[in-house]
């Protein structure tokens, strides 16, 4: 099976990355990891009960390990970790396999367990990821892709309460307008916060 490629091509490269101590090498073991994952998922389980949304946040939760174990173990216990990039990837990564769910348990929900459970791991992971990188690692670049994905899930909430006509179409215009204007105000507070408190 094409999964068993890729896992076995993750499962072989993981000593090469341990000993390189390159962090891109990381980043492509964990690429390798994401692609059985989806593969293993779309070809071998049964998506009648092993469904998109599951396969989302059995994704999610990948990357949301890597990306604990990623913050936990940089600087200053290992310094060649301490670059921002693979983080910030993996913070975008963790939030798209998130969002899309909760976005379809808005639009389409059904028994689909997976669909319900979506909302409350949304809720949670960003609100931990706005307190996390604003009080204890300040990372303005995480705390936007969070309010960014916010932005996306509100719309789409006032998008399912009010509908689709077409005079809606600039009071949702307005309403993103209205909200990115105040993540940008936000995120320049607590900047400012951050300069204050050096």
């Amino acid at each position: 099976d094409p999964y068993e490629l890729f896992l076995g091509w993750a499962i072989l490269i993981v000593g090469w990355v341990v000993i390189s101590r390159f962090s891109a090498l990381w980043l492509l073991c964990l690429l390798l990891l994401n692609i059985s994952l989806i593969l293993y998922w779309t070809q071998i389980l049964d998506l009648n009960r092993w469904t998109f949304a599951g396969m989302c946040e059995a994704g999610f939760l990948l990357n949301a390990s890597a990306l604990i174990a990623w913050e936990w173990l940089s600087a200053p216990k290992l310094p060649w970790l301490s670059g921002r990039w693979i983080p910030r990837l993996l913070i975008c990564a963790s939030t798209a396999f998130l969002t899309i769910p909760t976005l379809l348990c808005i639009f389409d929900y059904d028994d689909d367990p997976f669909l319900l459970l979506a909302p409350m791991l949304y809720l949670s992971f960003v609100t931990v990821c706005l307190w996390f990188y604003q009080r204890v690692i300040h990372d303005l670049f995480m705390l936007a892709v969070c309010l960014s994905s916010l932005i996306v899930i509100v719309t789409a909430l006032f998008m399912k309460w009010l509908g689709w006509e077409f005079a809606l179409l600039m009071f949702y215009s307005v309403l993103i307008i209205a909200q990115t204007a105040a993540v940008v105000f936000w995120l320049r507070r607590v900047e400012k916060n951050w300069r204050n408190a050096a």
